[in-house]
């Protein structure tokens, strides 16, 4: 691409009016990220005698420089510039439409992917974003019927699977989702992702051993995947399988030693399991990287208590509410620690006398 853009530059010394080679040495340094350069060789290029059609690359292309810019706006105006002035110009319409709808304008989105199809019928791409449209809009049936359309055209995209089963969970019709996620599953046999949306979807609906079947399933395909790991020791600790929800932590650490959900987790389960010990050195390798993390500050309060270290326990809820003066939970414990503090000294005076 440097080279290229060298040339461009020879040809341009010696004549800078060319729009053709102004917009490809745009192009050329919008490759190398340098986009506000490009904007000036764009600008440049719109300054001559332009065919329509290179006119609408040339704002298609500017507008997609502005986008990466973080200017979405502006950026919006040329691609509906870039397809008003070439009305075959699909790309600018779709760019304009995705922006619109990341912007938050999504029946403008809708109104977009249409006119895209009115172009290209058969524009499978076209029919999948309007269908994320209408998800955003709480349209689940237009957004079903949208992928659908989109699955007729290319029914191998585990893409459009994907989208159709969000808009079935919308209508809370999940089994018919997981159904769509079975789909996906053939169309990416090695793939853990179809699984893990698959669980998510069963532990949705309760189903918690054929959802562990579901991570289990995806653990075969990559067994190290994080998300995996952490998800289904989550999902097991909400059903009160600790052993099995701490195996999955303990995992999860063997991957990413630093994970701080699977540090906080893992503390949790030990310090109710009796290991406060262990507990706490989750704990702290946790807060050695994260100091602000409440809950894990709090949790190592109780381990405290439960090391009966009450004079320790007391000095580290302190801290707590001096960073969270409104922490009901880190008040709780400190008294708590006093409690048991005062019943500790009594239990010592009754022996000593």
């Amino acid at each position: 691409v440097a080279d290229a853009l060298d040339a461009f530059n020879r040809v341009l010394e010696l004549d800078s009016g060319l729009s053709h080679v102004q917009y490809n040495r745009g192009n050329a340094l919008q490759k190398l990220n340098k986009f506000e350069d490009s904007l000036e060789a764009y600008d440049r290029a719109l300054k001559g005698s332009v065919s329509s059609n290179l006119r609408s690359d040339i704002l298609l292309n500017k507008g997609s420089a502005l986008q990466k810019l973080g200017r979405p706006k502006e950026a919006i105006r040329l691609f509906a510039e870039a397809a008003e002035v070439n009305h075959g110009n699909l790309t600018a319409l779709m760019n304009t439409g995705l922006l619109l709808d990341r912007l938050g304008h999504h029946q403008n989105a809708v109104e977009c992917f249409d006119r895209c199809l009115e172009l290209d019928p058969k524009s499978s791409m076209a029919h999948n974003r309007k269908g994320i449209s209408f998800l955003q809009l709480k349209n689940a049936e237009a957004a079903v019927e949208s992928f659908s359309e989109a699955l007729k055209i290319d029914s191998t995209s585990h893409e459009s699977y994907e989208n159709l089963a969000k808009a079935y969970c919308q209508m809370d019709l999940v089994q018919v989702a997981i159904s769509c996620y079975d789909k996906m599953a053939e169309l990416q046999p090695k793939s853990p992702y179809p699984y893990i949306l698959k669980a998510r979807a069963l532990e949705k609906e309760r189903d918690i051993d054929n959802a562990i079947v579901a991570y289990d399933r995806a653990l075969e395909r990559d067994h190290l995947h994080i998300v995996a790991w952490l998800e289904k020791g989550m999902m097991l600790t909400h059903n009160k399988r600790f052993e099995e929800a701490l195996f999955s932590f303990g995992r999860a650490l063997k991957i990413d030693p630093t994970s701080e959900v699977a540090l906080y987790n893992q503390g949790y389960l030990l310090n109710h399991q009796g290991e406060p010990t262990r507990a706490i050195v989750c704990f702290d390798l946790l807060l050695k990287r994260n100091p602000s993390h409440k809950m894990a500050r709090c949790y190592k309060v109780l381990a405290l208590i439960n090391l009966k270290k009450f004079v320790n326990a007391i000095e580290h809820a302190d801290e707590i509410i001096k960073d969270h003066p409104t922490d009901g939970f880190a008040a709780k414990l400190r008294q708590l620690a006093l409690k048991e503090l005062a019943v500790a000294a009594e239990e010592e005076t009754a022996k000593s006398t």
